[in-house]
């Protein structure tokens, strides 16, 4: 069978179907086609930011008029704890509200949303042959599909990046399982506990009556990162031997240059490379990178500007905060600079609330002058 589409949408997850809902709403026909079947999990710490929060709002808002129901949300905190291995070294309380979501849930809400704005969805189904000439797909089910826009939204390893002839970029390993909460972790808090891993963390999140526990570290072959999370579990009685564990990766350091390759063809979310080094935060670029894209498709469609032009333009300031948070990251989890932050930070909770709520929540701060954050935090008579 034969199908014609204005764009075509590798991938269902949160960075396909926002391109798609924004699409859809505009009525550009469009198609998604996802290797997996919905309801489907991805592994995902499953926090969610203010900024990323408004980023859902404002998609759920465009597809169908109302606001992100909160039954979405498993579970909510206003408070962080960080830790270098079993020490203590802040406990904080923020202003900003994190929200906490199974990607299960989240996943399946967005692909339903934009199935109910007219959305056409392929499940369970690959590209066997990308023929970028012809504007051409072909699926193992023996279907082809005709596009005049190719959107690229299938994840880190991304098949439709190798073939577009961008090089594979670096990756960071995570390991995740969810454990029922004990009486130790039932306080709602955010936990980090640095000092486990080369140039990572571990995280502990509440998620309703379960606790998510997983690490994420800069990809080397020889660590044994389930052996190590296992490890983090057993020695907090978070595990009785029966959780499982489960891994993926996700990208890291710069994104491609997407200035140069096939002129009708962009990468969004983790396949565009669009993550944050430091905090490891895709979700809000899936959702930014998914409404650019978009808008790169409408515009071009229009004859109001060139698809990849738009598209480089529209996210330019996403690829700064990954090219910088890529830099920064790195030299944080140096030796020297993690036993200085170690001995400056314990004890101080206020600075790092105020990190939570300027950065992580709001990047009201460029990473290339992360000191800039601090300095007016003190300037505030904090």
């Amino acid at each position: 069978m034969d199908h014609f589409t204005d764009a075509v949408i590798i991938g269902g997850g949160p960075a396909g179907s926002s391109c798609g809902i924004y699409l859809q709403r505009v009525g550009i026909s469009n198609m998604i086609i996802e290797k997996r079947s919905f309801p489907k999990d991805k592994l995902c710490a499953g926090l969610v930011t203010e900024k990323t929060y408004r980023q859902l709002s404002k998609l759920i808002k465009t597809a169908v008029g109302t606001d992100v129901p909160d039954e979405i949300f498993c579970d909510k905190s206003k408070r962080i704890k960080l830790f270098y291995k079993d020490e203590p070294l802040t406990d904080s309380a923020v202003s900003s509200l994190f929200r906490l979501v199974f990607r299960r849930d989240l996943d399946g809400y967005l692909i339903e949303t934009y199935k109910k704005t007219g959305g056409v969805l392929y499940e369970n189904r690959t590209v066997k042959e990308y023929d970028l000439d012809n504007n051409t797909l072909s699926l193992d089910n023996g279907d082809t599909v005709k596009y005049k826009y190719l959107i690229g939204a299938d994840g880190a390893l991304s098949p439709t990046r190798k073939a577009l002839g961008y090089k594979s970029p670096d990756y960071i390993f995570c390991t995740e399982t969810f454990v029922p909460k004990t009486a130790a972790f039932d306080d709602n808090c955010v936990r980090i506990y640095f000092g486990y891993l080369n140039k990572g963390y571990v995280w502990v999140f509440p998620h309703k009556d379960t606790l998510c526990v997983g690490l994420g570290d800069e990809y080397r072959k020889k660590t044994e990162y389930e052996k190590v999370l296992r490890a983090f579990l057993l020695s907090n009685g978070l595990d009785d031997g029966s959780c499982k564990i489960k891994g993926a990766f996700i990208p890291y350091g710069e994104c491609p240059d997407q200035k140069r390759g096939c002129k009708n063809a962009v990468l969004i979310g983790d396949a565009g490379g669009f993550a944050d080094q430091i905090t490891g935060e895709g979700l809000y670029f899936a959702l930014s990178t998914g409404e650019a894209a978009a808008n790169a498709v409408i515009n071009a469609l229009s004859g109001k500007a060139d698809l990849k032009k738009e598209f480089c333009r529209q996210t330019a300031k996403f690829a700064e905060i990954v090219k910088h948070s890529a830099k920064k990251g790195k030299m944080f989890y140096m030796d020297p600079v993690m036993n200085a932050f170690r001995k400056k930070i314990k004890g101080k909770n206020g600075p790092v609330a105020y990190f939570c709520d300027n950065q992580i929540s709001e990047y009201n701060y460029d990473y290339s002058d992360i000191t800039k954050l601090f300095t007016d935090y003190k300037a505030g008579g904090r």
